[in-house]
Formats: C-alpha cells, sequence, structure tokens
C-alpha cells in the first residue's frame, strides 16, 4: 500500500504462496509424484515383453506406499523446521529505513545504518540479498522468492541514493540482481499459471504413449519412450523459459531500474512453443516410430 505523497514510500513485501503455505502444495506434490511414479511403472511393466510378475508388482506397491509414507513425514518435518518461519516474514520499505519482521521480533534498520549489501546468486535463476547493518554483525537476508523483489530492491536503491550511500553496493551486481530477481519473481508467477497445464500434458504424453506401445508386438524402445513422454514437455517448458528470459533482459531499463511491462502474449506464446509444441513434436515421433518400425 502507498502512502500519499511525492516520493513517498510505505510498501510492504511476503514471500511468494508457496513459501507462506507450503504444507499444501507439498501434499499436492507428494500426491502427484505418486500418481507419476505409479503411471511410469505400469507402462514399463505393461509394456515388457516377459510375462506379468504379480509378486513382483505386489512388492512394487509395497515399496512405493512406504516411501510415499517417508516423503509425507519429511515434508512435515521440513516444513516445521524450515518453512513455516516465511509465513511471519515481511519486509516494508518506509521513508525512513527497512522494517523486518518475523515469527520472534520486528527490527527497524534506517538507512543510514546499512553499511553493505552483498550479493549470491545464479543469473536467471536464483539467489539472496544480504543487508548489513549496525556494527557490521547484524544482517538480514531476503531471497529472489519475496513477492515484487525487483520493486523492493529499485526502491531500496533509490532511497539508499538520496542519502549517497552509493558505497555501500556493487552497481554492477546490484542490477545483476536485480534482473536475476525480476525474471524469478516472474517466473514463479508464471509456474502459478501453467503447472496444472504442464501436468496435465505430461500425464497426456505418457498415456498416449503407453497406449501405443502396449498395443504393439514390440517393446524394444519401451524405456527411452516412456521417460521421454514424461521428461519432453517439461524441457520444452524449460525453453520457453529461456525465450521469456531473453525478453526480460530487453525490459529492464539500467539508468532507473524499471522495468517495461510484461508482454503476456508473448509469454503466452512461448509456453504454447515450448511445452504444446514439444509435446506435439515429440507425439509425432512416437506415430513415426510406431509406424516405421512396428
Amino acid at each position: 500500500m502507498q502512502t500519499k505523497g511525492e516520493n513517498k514510500i510505505n510498501t510492504t513485501y511476503v514471500y511468494r504462496k508457496h513459501l507462506r503455505q507450503p504444507l499444501k502444495l507439498f501434499l499436492a506434490g507428494v500426491g502427484v509424484f505418486i500418481v507419476f511414479v505409479i503411471l511410469l511403472s505400469a507402462g514399463l511393466l505393461l509394456t515388457e515383453s516377459k510375462p506379468l510378475d504379480l509378486g513382483f508388482v505386489g512388492v512394487f506397491a509395497t515399496v512405493i506406499f512406504f516411501v510415499a509414507v517417508l516423503i509425507t513425514l519429511e515434508l512435515l518435518l521440513i516444513n516445521a523446521v524450515l518453512f513455516r518461519r516465511f509465513k511471519y516474514i515481511n519486509v516494508t520499505l518506509e521513508e525512513q529505513g527497512i522494517i523486518y519482521t518475523n515469527n520472534k521480533k520486528q527490527i527497524f534498520i534506517p538507512y543510514e545504518d546499512i553499511n553493505r549489501i552483498q550479493f549470491s546468486s545464479i543469473k536467471y535463476t536464483g539467489g539472496w540479498v544480504k543487508i548489513v547493518y549496525g556494527n557490521g554483525s547484524e544482517n538480514i537476508r531476503l531471497t529472489v522468492v519475496l513477492e515484487n523483489i525487483g520493486d523492493f530492491m529499485s526502491k531500496l536503491k533509490q532511497k539508499l541514493d538520496e542519502r549517497n550511500k552509493m558505497d555501500v553496493y556493487n552497481e554492477k551486481k546490484y542490477f545483476s540482481f536485480y534482473k536475476t530477481g525480476v525474471f524469478a519473481d516472474e517466473s514463479w508467477d508464471r509456474v502459478y499459471g501453467n503447472i496444472g497445464s504442464l501436468i496435465v500434458t505430461c500425464l497426456t504424453c505418457v498415456v498416449i504413449t503407453i497406449v501405443a506401445i502396449f498395443s504393439q508386438e514390440g517393446f524394444e524402445y519401451n524405456k527411452i519412450l516412456i521417460y521421454a513422454s514424461f521428461l519432453v514437455p517439461i524441457i520444452g517448458y524449460a525453453i520457453g523459459e529461456i525465450l521469456i528470459g531473453f525478453q526480460v533482459h530487453k525490459r529492464v531499463k539500467a539508468d532507473f531500474y524499471q522495468l517495461l511491462p510484461r508482454n503476456k502474449e508473448f509469454e503466452k506464446k512461448a509456453f504454447m512453443i515450448g511445452n504444446f509444441g514439444m509435446a506435439s513434436i515429440y507425439l509425432i515421433v512416437l506415430i513415426l516410430i510406431n509406424v516405421t518400425v512396428y
């Protein structure tokens, strides 16, 4: 929320939903994982040329059950120890400083007390910024999963520059992290919007592959094709993100740390080309293999 007045800021930033409410997403992820493991395993078993060993199937199902239980318990522990804290973390930029709140305390950091800003990141992938203040032993750390972190970094720089504190950061590293933060933030936003379609595409490719191979008598390529049916849409999605990454680079204006509006039409086309395009190519190849090999 913004207060009225020229150059006034009062903006609060929180971590994205999958960190603030991870338990539901963890359990949903375990469910999706189990579905794919069962589906892929069933496909491999059904398309083998050897007779199906029911004893092995029973043992395999038991192992999958206990693995799922173990993963669920581990995720519950990780949520309790590591992720639950993100629910309470927020950071606010005000006119005179930064307010950092977590589940234990609230800290006010005047801009004048900031003496160093450090970055640790992989370009266009992820990382964090560490804001060192006070006597140099105190710091807060924010990752790129902070929602709208690009806006946070832009406004923080503005407040530091107003106070002639450009010496506390390296300009090149600051701008590099800003671009990484912007891309990562928007990438998470796209994941929220596209994850359902990606899962459906993977499921469709796997099911069609299993049916296509099962309907034939020869099964020598079953393992490669079944694994490929799952991986190809994911690779396609990654290709789409790379294409979008080039656009983000062009949208960032270095002089003012401003970002031109997202071209969501281009992002949609990149997703269609990457996800559905690669899946379609794979299915065409699958048909050709069935026609020429079998």
